[in-house]
């Protein structure tokens, strides 16, 4: 009993130096004298039942026993890399727009207990998947970009409306900004608050404003964007998936939805297309900037910069698909409400016919002067209404300190020397 109890103990001096080397520097005696002697010796162990001699001295071998820093490294074995998950690959029955990562413009801002329909990329998608349970995947995405046109249609009626009145009373407006710059720049006030008056009841007679003129040029590029990207963004998350029955729902060269055209067919069609529509939406749309710099940028800028983006984020055929589509629906209803009997059915105002002006050539003089020109343009425009003017000056003199117009304080009595 005491043999084995001398060795336990001896054990356990040595295992707590292993473990425990902070402990190192409060045992050193009792290490040392364990490790000279090679025995443990203790003074009296004793228990309830039994008393122990430890008079007599044990030998305890330590050649096995090793410090830590004698731990050879190969002893240890390093375990293999875990395998990369693999994705699991759900149905397209069972998509859902969480798994297809297009849980983007939610309304409610939840995304766990959301279904396809509580998000705006959301419907697309399911709209997308019941067309294609009656076509391929070529049709409806076609079929979604004809509502997707038809819905906004009205916008580009307004927004029609709206720049064909401006059109028309452009040439007098500029005359008469013309003569408020000259005014203004001589300080001539009476001619300034005549031209002024004049550009107020213009606008006026026209139903138009500075802040309606520019909201107007706004609201249907806006549309358009928020349509596009939306559209754009959920065809390229359901080819990045990617279906797979999108990977056989082209036509053509174009079978495989879910790659980059490798023949750019689709980006130089795209890109001419987008051509037509800014030469046709500036000659027919916005008459505003016929024959300036800035159109001449819009029709020559922006289809090689459509080539290159395009190329750059890799947008797979589906994309084009929809892209080439919306852009020749765009040209035809440019087309079509040009025509006479269309703008008498829809409401619209004539087009004036334009004084024939040779177009200035593209340069980067004629570029600045057309931006200069328009910066004039709406700095005349705030000038030109003496109205927010004078409710300016109004509410100054009301909230202001007093100007001072009179010598003495006519509240107070002025003491009247004596003669």
């Amino acid at each position: 009993m005491s043999a084995v109890l001398k060795a336990c103990l001896a054990f356990r001096k040595h295992r707590t130096l292993l473990e425990c080397p902070l402990k190192y520097s409060q045992e050193k005696d009792v290490l040392n004298d364990v490790s000279a002697d090679k025995t443990v010796s203790q003074a009296n162990v004793s228990s309830p039942e039994t008393v122990v001699n430890t008079s007599d001295t044990i030998p305890v071998d330590l050649s096995g026993v090793t410090s830590k820093r004698e731990i050879d490294l190969q002893d240890f074995v390093i375990p293999d890399a875990p395998l990369i998950p693999q994705k699991i690959y759900i149905p397209e029955e069972a998509l859902t727009c969480s798994d297809l990562d297009i849980m983007w413009y939610m309304p409610t801002g939840e995304t766990l207990k959301c279904s396809n329909l509580t998000s705006y990329l959301g419907w697309i998608f399911e709209t997308l998947t019941y067309f294609h349970s009656f076509f391929p995947w070529w049709g409806s995405i076609m079929l979604l970009t004809v509502i997707a046109r038809t819905l906004t249609f009205p916008i580009m009626v307004y927004s029609q409306r709206k720049t064909t009145a401006l059109a028309n009373i452009m040439p007098k407006m500029k005359e008469y900004q013309e003569c408020l710059q000259e005014s203004t720049k001589s300080g001539n006030h009476l001619d300034m608050v005549k031209y002024s008056n004049k550009l107020v009841k213009l606008y006026e007679d026209n139903n138009l404003t500075p802040k309606k003129i520019a909201m107007q040029n706004l609201v249907l590029p806006l549309t358009q964007l928020t349509v596009f990207y939306s559209i754009f963004r959920t065809l390229r998350k359901m080819a990045q998936y990617p279906m797979e029955s999108m990977k056989e729902g082209g036509l053509l060269w174009f079978n495989n939805l879910t790659i980059m055209d490798p023949t750019f067919a689709l980006h130089i069609l795209t890109s001419l297309t987008i051509y037509g529509v800014a030469k046709m939406g500036i000659e027919f749309g916005n008459q505003t900037m016929v024959n300036s710099g800035m159109s001449k940028v819009l029709q020559y800028g922006l289809p090689p910069l459509v080539f290159l983006g395009s190329w750059w984020v890799g947008a797979p055929n589906a994309v084009f698909v929809y892209w080439l589509t919306s852009n020749v629906i765009s040209m035809g209803q440019v087309v079509l409400i040009t025509r006479p009997s269309v703008r008498k059915y829809l409401k619209l105002p004539p087009i004036a016919p334009l004084a024939a002006k040779k177009p200035a050539p593209l340069t980067w003089s004629s570029i600045k002067e057309s931006a200069k020109e328009r910066y004039d343009s709406f700095t005349v425009n705030n000038v030109a209404d003496p109205r927010r003017q004078q409710r300016k000056l109004f509410d100054e003199a009301g909230i202001g300190p007093i100007k001072k117009t009179y010598k003495y304080n006519p509240t107070k009595t002025r003491s009247v020397s004596k003669q």
